[in-house]
């Protein structure tokens, strides 16, 4: 039931995108977008989006294989992410996306996700 619980809040709080942003933890890295697979591009003003691949997507506790998951997003959804962390090795990437909730931090590796954007709000 906890479990439950825990996941339909984290759903409802990723639809719902924060409104606000929690001060930067030590391990945040500057928000940053991959754009297709060719690069970094920055992210300033704005917030990264993406699509779950196929065979869905891992919600962990911390940016680490180990970590305990969550729940997972299924494919084909779209989620927001607060910016880009460094953590474990995945198929040659370190690269983490995170996303505030009530309970903190949650992370998605690099890998689980497609169609990155930048999406830029007006000043």
């Amino acid at each position: 039931m906890n479990k439950w619980l825990v996941s339909v809040a984290l759903v409802l709080v990723s639809i719902w995108g924060q409104a606000s942003m929690v001060g930067a933890q030590e391990q945040v890295a500057p928000m940053q977008a991959a754009v297709g697979q060719s690069g970094d591009a920055a992210c300033e003003n704005g917030r990264l989006q993406a699509s779950v691949v196929d065979g869905g997507a891992s919600v962990r506790v911390a940016p680490r294989v180990d970590a305990e998951v969550e729940l997972t997003w299924p494919g084909g959804t779209t989620h927001g992410f607060n910016g880009i962390v460094k953590g474990d090795l995945v198929n040659g990437s370190n690269v983490w996306y995170f996303f505030n909730t009530f309970m903190g931090f949650r992370y998605i590796h690099a890998s689980e996700l497609q169609n990155i954007q930048c999406i830029n709000y007006a000043k």
